[in-house]
């Protein structure tokens, strides 16, 4: 890196507004790397950035340390506003611009190609598997896909978020449990069962519809236990435990892998 003049590890971090480090323990929570780094570097102000960069301990669930997460960053933020096609730098209307950042990859997936579910999180490495066969790995994610059985009970997995994908079968019971819970029904006819629904964390997922929906066109009722029926086109979801009262429009989502759909709900609630 030196006979590229490349600064140190130390100079690029001052230069980024970051503070230098003082100790090689500082850089990394693995002792025997340190000591490794002191024993080649001799001085933390003699590491190179490159080497630095890799020892440094990642940030979070990222695959890199403070640094490199500072300078990948800067690079995509003057990237960002130095390219005129970018999307915030186009002038776009406001009803335009929401639909746009309501777009995730996980939509322009399923417009594109003829997958019709997944994850909400596309860079989420996710379970997808049946609702009759276990999870290969019970830790990660779950996209749960419902057989088409009657009464099946199509299950997620607890402390992990789940897609919860209800089959072609009558009265289903969808559950959750977990983190974060996504019950999605794929076009009509569906009369089924929703437990350990939580308000404020989970959400209604209705795809295939044949025309715009908005919370405004969902009918809201009881049943004679006090579980909230949910109507939606031709579908009938009994939310359990949870009273009409309490849902509002953050508990529902339409139509996400249609994009023409999509832009008309939008609309709808924009004006």
């Amino acid at each position: 890196e030196r006979d590229l003049g490349i600064a140190t590890l130390n100079q690029t971090r001052v230069a980024m507004g970051m503070i230098a480090y003082t100790s090689f323990s500082q850089i990394t929570n693995d002792p025997a790397l340190a000591a490794a780094l002191q024993t080649v570097y001799g001085s933390v102000d003699n590491l190179d950035l490159f080497v630095g960069g890799l020892a440094e301990t990642a940030m979070g669930n990222s695959m890199v340390g403070p640094t490199f997460q500072a300078i990948i960053a800067k690079q995509f933020e003057v990237l960002r506003d130095g390219d005129p096609l970018f999307y915030l730098n186009q002038q776009f209307t406001p009803a335009m611009m929401q639909q746009i950042k309501a777009t995730t990859l996980s939509d322009l997936i399923m417009r594109d190609t003829d997958t019709t579910i997944m994850q909400q999180n596309a860079f989420v490495a996710t379970e997808r598997h049946l609702s009759n066969v276990a999870s290969p790995n019970a830790s990660a994610p779950q996209l749960v896909i419902g057989i088409d059985d009657a009464a099946a009970t199509i299950a997620g997995t607890a402390s992990v978020d789940n897609t919860i994908v209800a089959g072609a079968g009558l009265h289903q019971i969808l559950t959750g449990g977990g983190t974060h819970d996504t019950f999605v029904f794929i076009g009509g006819g569906h009369t089924d069962t929703v437990a350990n629904f939580q308000i404020g964390v989970d959400k209604l997922d209705f795809e295939g519809l044949s025309k715009a929906f908005t919370f405004r066109d969902v009918t809201l009722g009881k049943d004679a236990s006090g579980a909230t029926i949910v109507r939606v086109a031709d579908n009938t979801v009994t939310l359990t435990g949870i009273s009409p009262s309490q849902l509002s429009a953050a508990n529902f989502q339409f139509n996400q892998n249609n994009p023409a759909l999509l832009a008309q709900e939008q609309k709808a609630w924009t004006g």
